[in-house]
């Protein structure tokens, strides 16, 4: 291993498949268990027992599920030492309680990396963090992640009363939801995307069919509310470019009704004006004030000049 690089080892689909959940769809914050997958007949134990001592390595990955769901929510699905820094082989061994093994366990990872179960890369070393301001601030970021759960989200798409009411977190919900949740983009948006789905007429039925999206419509897949924030993008940009058009729309009529008044404004002077304005100036009275009305009326000194 090159100087100032590390291997850093981790569980392929450890959010998806391992993470573990309470009833309500919220993570655990200390977990005792850790589910497997019930299918004795995969592809991938089948290439793994092909493999020599490939008993032995399925027994090291069940130990490796074990250590990292023990370790803290933000942790898991990472293999780490007792720093929280990336684990060596060395340290893995020890932590599986086989310190003994170490050249087993260091074939395990190679096997396990093999057929995909383990993820293995070479990253630049990170310094561990001894300073009580690096600890502080990384307990504020840990705090700042906010993490909802399937029954906060329904709560509040049960306040959009247009949109189909729903009656109960199914199991299947639950597990849609999470993955939806390690979406970066729906994890950041789920409200937008209530919202989006509540103001969009064909979503809520006024179509031909009188259909209506429901919530497991937008667990489905990511397509579906990747298109809702699209389409509620596409509006905010047309409505903007129509409320600019209406302003412009606005702002031309008040010139051109300036334009009227000022026209019909000078027509009446010149029609009606002249000769009072002529008695005006000459009145001693009115001359006194003849700058302001040079002020306010510029075109009116001319006429009276005539």
């Amino acid at each position: 291993m090159p100087q100032g690089r590390v291997q850093v080892f981790s569980i392929a689909d450890y959010d998806e498949l391992y993470r573990p959940y309470d009833k309500s769809g919220g993570e655990l914050k200390s977990a005792v268990w850790v589910k497997l997958p019930a299918n004795p007949r995969g592809r991938g134990l089948k290439v793994l027992l092909k493999y020599k001592r490939g008993l032995e390595v399925f027994g090291i990955w069940c130990l490796l599920l074990e250590i990292t769901t023990l370790e803290k929510p933000e942790n898991r699905g990472q293999l780490l030492n007792h720093r929280g820094l990336p684990a060596s082989v060395e340290e893995i061994a020890e932590g599986i309680s086989l310190p003994k093994n170490i050249k087993l366990v260091s074939y395990a990872l190679s096997i396990l990396a093999a057929i995909g179960w383990v993820s293995s890369e070479v990253t630049s070393a990170k310094p561990e963090l001894s300073s009580s301001k690096s600890r502080v601030e990384k307990s504020r970021v840990e705090k700042s992640k906010v993490v909802i759960s399937l029954d906060d989200f329904i709560q509040y798409w049960n306040t959009k009363t247009n949109l189909p009411k729903v009656q109960s977190a199914t199991t299947e919900r639950k597990r849609k939801f999470r993955t939806r949740m390690s979406e970066p983009v729906f994890a950041g948006n789920w409200r937008k995307v209530v919202d989006s789905l509540s103001a969009s007429d064909f979503h809520i039925g006024k179509n031909d069919r009188g259909w209506r999206a429901n919530v497991d419509w937008i667990f489905k897949d990511e397509t579906n509310y990747t298109k809702i924030l699209e389409q509620q993008a596409t509006k905010g940009r047309e409505q903007g470019a129509e409320e600019q058009r209406k302003a412009n729309l606005d702002r031309k009529k008040k010139e051109q009704e300036k334009d009227y008044i000022r026209r019909e404004y000078t027509k009446f002077i010149q029609e009606h004006a002249k000769e009072s304005l002529i008695k005006m100036r000459k009145n001693p009275v009115h001359q006194r004030r003849w700058w302001l009305i040079d002020e306010l009326r510029p075109e009116i000194k001319p006429l009276a000049e005539t």
